[in-house]
C-alpha cells in the first residue's frame, strides 16, 4: 500500500512539472534586415525590429560594429517592446557613403537570435552650377579683344570653389566660387591670334548635363584673306605648265603690300599692292622643264599677318616627243633588190610620269619591237633602227604611228626598190613544142617557187586525158581553210580574255600549279608554292561564262572573289587559303594572280577544276524499308481485323 502511495506522487510531480514547463515555453525570437539613409558627415536613427510570439521587453545588442562611423547605446521603444532604437554617426564628407552593422536580440535571457543586418546608405551635398546666360562675341579682326558677360547659379546644397582651365583664344577668370542658392555673373574676352572660326565648350562640372557647360563661338577675319588655303597646280596643256591661281583680298580703307616668299621651283610675284577693299589674282607656276613632283608651302606676310598655303602638284604627264628625224620624214631613196637599208628615229619623255608607248608599221618596213608596249622613263630617249625589206621591187609610202599617254606621232617613209637582173639567165624566147618528151626523173623532179628556171612546154601527146581523181575527203592538196572565227569562238569560252599587257608586272613571278585538298559542302582549300618575289597581296579568281550579245559570243570571265581566308598550318613554303560559302555538289574553276603595290598583276596561275561534297540526302535503301514496313502494318492489320481480333460497335438512330 505504502509503496503505491509513493509511486503515484512521483508521477503526480512529473505531471506537474511538465504542465509548468509547457506553459513557460522557451523563446527564440528573430530579428529583421533594416536600413537607413543619412547625410555625410551626419547623423540617423536606426530603428531595431524583432519577431517574437511574446509580449514580454525584449534585449537588443550590436554584434559587428559599423566600419566608417560609430554607434550610440540601445534606447528602448516606448511604445512596442519587441522594437528599439540606436544613433549612427558617419565619420566625415570624405568617408565612404556605404556602411552597415550587424545586431541580435533575446526574451528574458534566453538564447540569443541570428545576427540581422542593418544597412547605412548615405549621400554628400554637392553644388549644382546651371549657365543662366552663354557667351556671346561679336565678329573681330584678328589679333583684336572682345569680351562678354557670363552668368551662372549654384542650385545645389553645397559651396562649388574651383579652377577654370581655359584655352585660347578664350580667356576668362582662373578660379569660381559660388554659394549656395547664389546667382554669379563674370566677364569672358575672346582674343584670337588668326582669323577663322572658333568653337569650344568649358564644363564647369563633371558628370552635369549640357546646362552645366559654358559654349564658346567666335569669328575673326583677317586684314588680309588668302584663298584658298590650299592649292593644287594643274597641268595646262597649251603652256605646258602646272599652274593654279592665288586670291588676295584687303579688308582695310587703305592701300596694302603683300610679300610672298616663293618656295624653290616655284615662279610667281614677289610683292603685290592691293587697293582698299580690293582683290588681286596671282598667278602661280612650275617652268615647263620642271616636271618632277611638287609639294612646298608658301609663306605671305602683310599688316602684321603670316598666311601659310600648301602648294602641290602632281609630277607632269608623260609627254611623247620625237627627237629624230625633226622634219618627220624618212626617205630610204631608190634602192636595189636584196640590198640592206636601215634608217632610225629617236623618240623620247619630256613629261614626269612613265610613257606606254606602242609602233604602227606596215611591210615592207620592219622595227624592233612592233606592237609591243615599250616603256620610257620620264626624262629618258630611245633609239629605233627601221629596216627595209628589199625582196620585192616597187615604190613604197608607209606611215609610222608611235601613239603613247593620249598623243600621237606619225613618220612618213618612202622608199623605191627597183628590180635587178640575176647574172647568167638568159631572155625568154617564145615558146616552141618541144618533139622530145621528159624523161620521169625530170617529169618527177620537184619545182618550187624559188626555182629561177622557166619551165618548158611539154610536147602534145597524142594520149587521151586522163580522167580527174575524185575528190578526196577533207579537201585537195591544199589544206582546208581555218575557220578563224571558230576558234576565237572557242578560245574565248575555254580560257577567256587575255590580261591587258598594261596591267601586267613582268618582275612578278606566275604560279605554276594549283592544288585543291579539303573538300566539304561549302568549303575547301587551294594551296600553291611560294614564289621568289612575293607580291604584295594575292588574288583568287573564279570562271563564270557570260553571253556578247554584240558578237552572239559566250565567254569564260574570271571574276576576283572575296570569301576566302588564309588557311591555319600547312606548309612553310606553300600558301594556303579557305574558300568559303559554297554551294554542295557544284564544280568551280579557280586561278591565282598575285598582286603588286601598284594593282598590277603577274601572269593568270594554270586554273583548276574542283567540286564540293554532294549535299547529304536519305539513302535509297532507307525509303524502301519504310515502305516495307508500312505495308506490312498495313497487311497485318487487315489480317487482324480478318481473324475477328477487334470488334466493333455500330449504332443505329432511329
Amino acid at each position: 500500500m505504502m509503496m503505491s502511495t509513493l509511486v503515484h506522487g512521483d508521477v503526480k510531480r512529473r505531471g506537474e512539472e511538465a504542465e509548468k514547463k509547457n506553459k513557460n515555453p522557451i523563446q527564440v525570437p528573430e530579428v529583421r534586415a533594416v536600413g537607413a539613409n543619412f547625410i555625410a558627415g551626419g547623423r540617423v536613427e536606426v530603428e531595431l525590429v524583432a519577431v517574437v510570439g511574446t509580449l514580454r521587453r525584449v534585449e537588443f545588442v550590436i554584434r559587428d560594429q559599423p566600419q566608417f562611423g560609430s554607434l550610440s547605446e540601445v534606447r528602448p521603444h516606448p511604445r512596442d517592446n519587441n522594437k528599439a532604437f540606436i544613433i549612427y554617426t558617419h565619420q566625415g564628407k570624405d568617408a565612404p557613403t556605404a556602411d552597415h552593422f550587424t545586431y541580435a536580440c533575446r526574451v528574458d535571457g534566453g538564447p540569443f537570435s541570428a545576427p540581422g543586418r542593418a544597412t547605412l546608405t548615405g549621400q554628400k551635398f554637392d553644388p549644382i552650377l546651371k549657365v543662366r546666360s552663354q557667351p556671346m562675341f561679336n565678329r573681330i579682326f584678328a589679333g583684336g579683344q572682345i569680351e562678354s558677360k557670363v552668368m551662372v547659379e549654384n542650385v545645389g546644397a553645397a559651396a562649388f570653389d574651383g579652377k577654370l582651365n581655359w584655352e585660347a583664344p578664350f580667356f576668362g577668370p582662373p578660379d569660381l566660387q559660388v554659394a549656395p542658392g547664389q546667382k554669379l555673373e563674370f566677364v569672358v574676352a575672346f582674343r584670337p591670334d588668326k582669323a577663322g572660326h572658333y568653337r569650344w565648350e568649358l564644363p564647369l562640372q563633371t558628370n552635369q548635363d549640357a546646362e552645366s557647360v559654358l559654349q564658346f563661338y567666335g569669328d575673326s577675319i583677317p586684314a588680309l584673306t588668302v584663298s584658298p588655303g590650299r592649292m593644287f597646280l594643274k597641268w595646262e596643256s597649251e603652256t605646258r605648265e602646272r599652274s593654279a591661281i592665288l586670291t588676295l583680298a584687303n579688308g582695310r580703307p587703305d592701300m596694302m603690300d603683300v610679300k610672298l616668299r616663293l618656295p624653290k621651283r616655284l615662279q610667281g610675284g614677289d610683292v603685290v599692292t592691293i587697293k582698299p577693299q580690293g582683290r588681286e589674282d596671282v598667278r602661280l607656276w612650275l617652268a615647263a622643264t620642271d616636271v618632277a613632283e611638287f609639294s612646298e608651302e608658301l609663306v605671305i606676310e602683310a599688316a602684321g599677318v603670316t598666311e601659310r598655303v600648301l602648294i602641290t602638284a602632281e609630277a607632269q604627264p608623260a609627254q611623247l616627243r620625237l627627237v629624230t628625224p625633226t622634219d618627220k620624214w624618212l626617205n630610204f631613196g631608190s634602192v636595189k633588190q636584196r640590198e640592206e637599208v636601215e634608217r632610225e628615229f629617236t623618240i623620247a619623255n619630256h613629261g614626269g610620269q612613265d610613257l606606254l608607248t606602242t609602233l604602227a608599221l606596215r611591210p615592207p618596213f620592219a622595227v624592233e619591237e612592233l606592237g609591243q608596249t615599250i616603256r620610257l622613263e620620264p626624262g629618258q630617249e630611245r633609239r629605233f633602227l627601221v629596216k627595209l625589206d628589199t625582196r620585192a621591187a616597187g615604190k613604197f609610202d608607209v606611215n609610222l604611228e608611235i601613239s603613247g599617254a593620249s598623243q600621237k606621232a606619225v613618220i612618213k617613209m618612202e622608199a623605191v626598190v627597183t628590180a635587178v637582173a640575176l647574172p647568167g639567165a638568159a631572155k625568154a624566147g617564145p615558146a616552141k613544142p618541144n618533139t622530145v618528151r621528159p624523161s620521169v626523173a625530170e617529169a618527177s623532179r620537184p619545182k618550187t617557187e624559188t626555182s629561177l628556171e622557166r619551165p618548158s612546154v611539154a610536147a602534145v601527146s597524142p594520149q587521151m586525158p586522163k580522167a580527174k581523181a575524185p575528190p578526196v575527203a577533207g579537201g585537195s592538196g591544199n589544206p582546208p581553210p581555218l575557220d578563224r572565227k571558230g576558234l576565237v569562238s572557242a578560245m574565248l569560252a575555254m580560257r577567256g580574255m587575255r590580261v591587258d599587257k598594261l596591267e601586267v608586272n613582268p618582275n612578278l613571278e606566275q604560279v605554276n600549279e594549283i592544288q585543291a585538298h579539303g573538300m566539304t559542302q561549302s568549303s575547301l582549300i587551294l594551296s600553291w608554292p611560294q614564289t621568289k618575289v612575293k607580291p604584295a597581296s594575292w588574288r583568287v579568281e573564279a570562271a563564270s561564262n557570260g553571253m556578247k550579245p554584240e558578237e552572239n559570243l559566250i565567254v569564260k570571265f574570271w571574276q576576283p572573289i572575296s570569301n576566302w581566308s588564309p588557311a591555319e598550318g600547312g606548309d612553310a613554303d606553300k600558301i594556303s587559303v579557305n574558300v568559303n560559302a559554297l554551294r554542295p555538289g557544284l564544280q568551280y574553276e579557280f586561278r591565282v594572280v598575285g598582286v603588286d603595290q601598284e594593282g598590277k598583276v603577274s601572269e593568270p596561275s594554270p586554273s583548276i577544276m574542283v567540286s564540293t561534297l554532294p549535299a547529304w540526302r536519305v539513302p535509297a535503301w532507307v525509303w524502301r524499308v519504310l515502305v516495307a514496313g508500312a505495308l506490312g502494318m498495313v497487311f497485318y492489320i487487315l489480317f487482324r481485323v480478318r481473324r475477328g481480333d477487334f470488334e466493333f460497335e455500330h449504332k443505329l438512330g432511329i
